[in-house]
């Protein structure tokens, strides 16, 4: 069996799909990338449950590939499948490691410590402040491949965290202080690898946990007893997203032009479970819950649902020089939100203080992906794309009740009617592919700047590849 090792960024064989199973994070390949993600290569299909047992992997792969540009989401991707008889094994990462990675420093001296009798001395770590102006960004995913089906798990992440106690912040002495920031998602995927009838039909279906944090706890530093805990904003939410599809169904193949059909739904549902503090009669602060945001001391209950339905229509053609592949896909999605705005009360308890606001969006969405191939000569391709956003289309129903004091005030709700007319925008996409010899591969993408200007010679021009790809057959 021959091995493949692949050094940056893809090889050049030619795959489609009329849906996608992308891992988390936006990793595409140059050529994936140049051609608006209708033509991928192995370096997309070896993690896509999908797809990996149509990338011709016969032994193992391997991958690493470091980007640029404006088009770059992680600096480094590294990947490895193997196959074995009845099993597959695909593993990727994508990410900058620890780059973005908050640096909390710390001087530990002497302070005058408020947890002590005034002018008692004590060796605390000091630091100048807490924050996280910048993040890390990582992708861990894991694909098996058994009985005609793939399992994919990922974790994509951005989150960081701040734990001490008995600390100086900013001058302020700390009994505990603890801090969060940045998103946890989960993802596990499913798949069928073959078509359940002649025609297509493969089924798949992916659930997202999506954890978003933003959080600061506190406790003063006090003599003697606890001052409790200080919840200085609570902004944590658990959205839930889940995606079934149908895999493609073909239409026509006519003269070697073939017509297909795919449909998606997708629900999105965001969840709220926070915290607000108190000072009760004794001079505590005491802990509640509530189910929507603490954003620094000012309160609202939240909920939020989205359906988006997605059918879609494909073509694609190709000779022995040239493939061209098209797809207009139509999103129709509603959402609704409720957002409460709450004041506590002379019992510290939430009431409903302010406005209460529903909001149903409806909005169409038809875009348009078109790819082409051109093999100019036997070991050099072009490869190109164009994706037409053709602007949102919809209504916006806002509903809108004040209340006083957790009762609504009579005559006072209002209800209004907009609509969206979103303008048509439109972006290019250019690259190469380069065969030197039947074992080794390169691949880019080419830079190109906003409103789709090509300047050869410029920093966003034709021969400014932003993403590269080096693959070695053996």
């Amino acid at each position: 069996m021959k091995r493949i090792i692949v050094f940056t960024v893809m090889i050049t064989v030619l795959a489609v799909s009329v849906f996608a199973q992308s891992v988390q994070g936006g990793w595409q390949s140059p050529q994936s990338i140049a051609t608006q993600g209708r033509m991928r290569s192995t370096a997309d299909n070896f993690i896509r449950p999908d797809a990996y047992a149509g990338a011709g992997i016969k032994d193992w792969f391997a991958m690493s590939a470091f980007r640029g540009g404006a088009n770059s989401t992680f600096s480094t991707n590294l990947g490895y499948a193997k196959n074995m008889e009845n099993l597959y094994i695909g593993v990727y990462y994508g990410g900058n490691f620890w780059g973005g990675l908050v640096n909390h420093s710390f001087t530990e001296t002497y302070v005058d410590w408020a947890g002590s009798e005034a002018g008692t001395l004590k060796q605390v770590p000091v630091y100048s402040g807490i924050g996280f102006a910048t993040s890390p960004r990582n992708v861990l995913a894991v694909l098996i491949g058994v009985a005609d089906m793939g399992f994919r798990i990922s974790v994509d992440s951005t989150y960081q965290g701040f734990s001490g106690s008995d600390i100086q912040v900013a001058g302020t002495d700390y009994k505990s202080y603890e801090a969060g920031n940045g998103n946890i998602f989960p993802q596990l995927a499913w798949s069928m690898t073959k078509n359940l009838t002649p025609n297509g039909i493969r089924p798949y279906a992916m659930l997202d946990l999506r954890f978003a944090n933003n959080f600061l706890k506190t406790e003063a530093a006090t003599i003697g007893t606890s001052a409790g805990e200080q919840i200085a904003r609570s902004q944590n939410t658990l959205t839930p997203v889940f995606e079934i599809g149908l895999g493609g169904y073909n239409l026509a193949n006519l003269n070697g032009f073939r017509v297909s059909a795919d449909a998606d739904y997708t629900l999105t549902l965001v969840m709220y479970n926070n915290e607000y503090s108190y000072l009760n009669t004794d001079g505590k602060y005491v802990t509640e819950k509530i189910k929507g945001l603490n954003t620094n001391g000012v309160f609202t209950e939240n909920s939020s649902m989205t359906n988006r339905f997605r059918p879609s229509i494909a073509g694609q053609w190709s000779n022995e020089n040239f493939a061209f592949r098209t797809r207009l896909r139509m999103a129709i999605s509603y959402q609704s939100t409720t957002v409460t705005q709450m004041t506590l009360n002379a019992e510290n308890k939430l009431e409903k203080n302010g406005t209460e606001t529903e909001t149903g969006t409806f909005l169409f969405n038809p875009h348009l992906e078109l790819a082409m191939q051109w093999r100019i000569v036997p070991k050099l391709a072009l490869n190109a794309g164009g994706y037409i956003d053709f602007g949102n289309l919809g209504t916006v129903t806002t509903e809108v009740q004040p209340y006083a004091n957790g009762t609504a005030t009579e005559n006072t709700a209002t209800k209004q009617v907009s609509y969206t007319l979103g303008s048509p925008t439109n972006t290019l996409t250019l690259g190469v592919t380069l065969n030197p010899t039947n074992y080794l591969t390169f691949e880019a993408s080419s830079g190109v700047s906003t409103g789709n200007s090509v300047s050869v010679f410029s920093d966003t021009g034709l021969f400014n590849f932003t993403n590269i790809l080096v693959s070695f057959r053996f």
